[in-house]
């Protein structure tokens, strides 16, 4: 009974070997050697394992056949239990079992017995002339059995498999180079930029932190840069630390002190936890630096690598320029806003505050019906900033205590083209700011111009820290929202009436959050 043709074996030997030749990586030689060979061989089966000479065991990588496994996540053979198997890998010997051959090894019996085969032949793969694992065939009950014939075929496979192994261990080498930081194993800058082009490419949405160590200078003109190379490891293990297994989440080195994640189906929320997990693993490693991170989320179908990195980078200057040690968000205006960019600025305020109540009401009523009374505000505050042409607004909340004032979200408007920067949680002791806790109370509104005359002296102070002139401010309950302006914003006295209306619709018939 014929069970193969040497015209099938040339032919498999033909396209394991034009797959050697062509092929990147290991995976892909091995699945055409396992089924083409088990084709040729006539095998039900057939399997390429590794040896794991530490561990002392053969663990499978591929299996070929009807009803197995391809790709097995955890199937190992102790090599105690198979001296026949130790013989091969030791010596390089090949053998063949049959299910009736009184001779055979008792554990390969078994195992014969358990797979439902006639017979099996093991031939070693050998790669820079050390045993690197097994090729393993089988045939089921009353098929042809193997035998030493078959054996000269396989380590022609066999042979082709330790050329790939080769192949393979050279383009792993060329992508370290190419593709990995070599100072801490991470991906570099242009693996970055590839894994952005390919989330792209197929509008997956995606979460960036781009972040930049504070401190490694320092460490480096006081202790020198082998200090310095020492911070920067441990920044990597943090980040290895802070990924806590997820193959999914990239950390990568782009240069110098600069590092970046990459985070696919990431909401902005999730990244920024994932910036303060890696903080905090940083900051316990004592290394002496820490983290500034900007945070930016792709912008639906068709969003651009470089429009995100872009995003990410204003939000980590922000967060540089503050003192370092924390997170900035970048985020795109409230949803559905009809923003008028570009617009001439209107001259007539009466003309303003038609537009401007028109416009906050249609949202209101509309899109944010429903919403959380924070929601609505930020929509409030966002609209009444275009208009104003504020530089900068807030939306706060008194504390529990009732004794502070805790940002919720801050939004820088004057960073970059479409992008906003949010600060969230600072908190300012009320009794600093008289004229702020009276409109709490009230649920009034009020206008501060930096430079004029009984200007309250706190507010003043705060606005030329961060570099405004004027604040206009509306509350209602126990929320603020307040616009700061810039050299380019025109006086805003003129809006908090505006303001104040707004602001009590935006809370009023609000969901509770």
């Amino acid at each position: 009974m014929i069970r193969h043709s040497t015209r099938q074996q040339l032919e498999s030997l033909i396209a394991i070997a034009a797959s050697v030749a062509g092929a990147h990586r290991l995976e892909d030689v091995l699945e055409v050697a396992a089924t083409r060979a088990r084709v040729a061989l006539g095998a039900s089966t057939l399997s390429i394992s590794r040896w794991e000479i530490e561990q002392g065991v053969l663990r499978t990588l591929i299996n070929a056949g009807d009803g197995e496994q391809m790709w097995p996540v955890d199937e190992v053979y102790p090599l105690e239990d198979f001296p026949a198997a130790v013989a091969l890998l030791q010596a390089g010997q090949p053998h063949v079992t049959w299910i009736d051959d009184d001779d055979t090894d008792p554990a390969e019996l078994a195992l014969l017995r358990e797979l439902g085969a006639e017979s099996a032949a093991a031939v070693p793969i050998v790669y820079e002339g050390r045993t690197w694992g097994e090729l393993y065939a089988t045939t089921a009950i009353g098929d042809p059995r193997l035998s030493e014939s078959d054996v000269s075929y396989m380590h022609a496979i066999c042979g082709q498999i330790g050329l790939a192994l080769g192949r393979a261990e050279l383009f792993s080498r060329l992508s370290a180079l190419a593709f990995e930081d070599g100072l801490t194993g991470l991906p570099n800058r242009r693996a970055a930029e590839d894994r952005l082009e390919e989330l792209a490419a197929r509008s997956e949405p995606v979460a960036l932190l781009l972040g930049d160590l504070d401190g490694l200078k320092t460490i480096n003109d006081k202790l020198g840069h082998d200090a310095g190379d020492a911070a920067l490891r441990a920044t990597a293990d943090a980040l290895r630390t802070a990924v806590a297994g997820d193959n999914g989440i990239t950390p990568v080195r782009l240069g110098g002190d600069e590092f970046c994640v990459i985070l696919p189906g990431a909401t902005v929320a999730e990244a920024e936890a994932f910036a303060h997990r890696a903080s905090a693993a940083l900051r316990s490693a004592a290394a002496g630096v820490t983290f500034s991170w900007g945070v930016a989320q792709s912008s639906g179908p068709g969003w651009r690598p470089a429009l995100l990195l872009r995003a990410a980078d204003v939000a980590q200057y922000q967060a540089k320029r503050v003192g370092g040690d924390c997170v900035r968000l970048a985020t795109a205006p409230v949803a559905g806003v009809p923003l008028r960019r570009g617009t001439p600025r209107m001259r007539d305020h009466a003309l303003a505050v038609l537009r401007l109540i028109d416009d906050t009401v249609r949202w209101l009523d509309g899109e944010g019906r429903g919403m959380p009374a924070t929601r609505r505000l930020e929509a409030v505050a966002e609209l009444a900033s275009e208009a104003l042409d504020a530089a900068s607004w807030s939306v706060s909340e008194v504390t529990e205590d009732g004794t502070g004032l805790r940002t919720v979200a801050h939004i820088d408007r004057r960073v970059g083209p479409g992008v906003r920067v949010v600060r969230q949680h600072d908190v300012y002791a009320l009794d600093a700011f008289p004229r702020t806790r009276l409109a709490l109370q009230e649920g009034d509104a009020f206008h501060v111009d930096a430079s004029a005359p009984g200007a309250e002296e706190a507010i003043g102070a705060l606005l030329r820290s961060t570099g405004r002139s004027q604040v206009l401010a509306g509350a209602a309950g126990d929320r603020l929202v307040e616009l700061f302006g810039d050299g380019s914003t025109p006086p805003m006295d003129w809006a908090a009436a505006p303001l104040r209306l707004l602001v009590r619709e935006a809370t009023t018939s609000a969901r509770s959050a």
